[in-house]
């Protein structure tokens, strides 16, 4: 995604750590689509923190072994993920949790048939999934620029801590 780039003297001192929800074959290649690459062209670290597939007790295992990953970062989980692995995310030290539809509630334009049906196949495994405006997909442009303000804030926060 293309947007004009804003100016960002104040860089995250801690990095942008997004947690994957779960994938199935209807969503499977960019859980958080073109996030990531947004905000590296906005001067972020970033990097998405990829987990298994669709199986409840090897994604808790995996989170829990790579927990020590999200010590020290901004952590952007969406809100049924963050319910997913809330307990183990209290072992995490020195970082902020942002909850993608409820610390940021993004916009957008309308949901596709592969995410309804992503959606219908992992509620059938007994996944709950998130919205789709809560991955970024078919964001308003609006939406875009305001979690990018969002991140500004993100950083003023890194240096207010010091």
């Amino acid at each position: 995604m293309k947007l004009e780039l804003k100016p960002n003297c104040l860089l995250t001192k801690r990095p942008l750590k997004l947690v994957s929800g779960p994938k199935s074959l209807f969503f499977y290649n960019k859980p958080w689509g073109e996030l990531p690459e947004v905000l590296y062209e906005h001067g972020y670290k970033v990097s998405v923190m990829l987990l298994p597939f669709n199986n409840k007790e090897l994604r808790q295992k995996a989170f829990a072994n790579r927990l020590s990953e999200l010590d020290n970062t901004h952590i952007i989980i969406d809100e049924k993920t963050h319910q997913e692995f809330a307990v183990l995310l209290q072992q995490v030290k020195n970082s902020t949790i942002n909850i993608i539809g409820e610390s940021f509630k993004p916009d957008y334009k309308t949901s596709s048939l592969k995410y309804k049906l992503h959606q219908a196949w992992l509620k059938y495994l007994g996944f709950e999934t998130t919205e789709p405006q809560n991955l970024f997909l078919n964001a308003k442009i609006t939406t875009w620029y305001a979690f990018i303000d969002y991140c500004v804030r993100l950083a003023e926060l890194d240096f207010l801590s010091e």
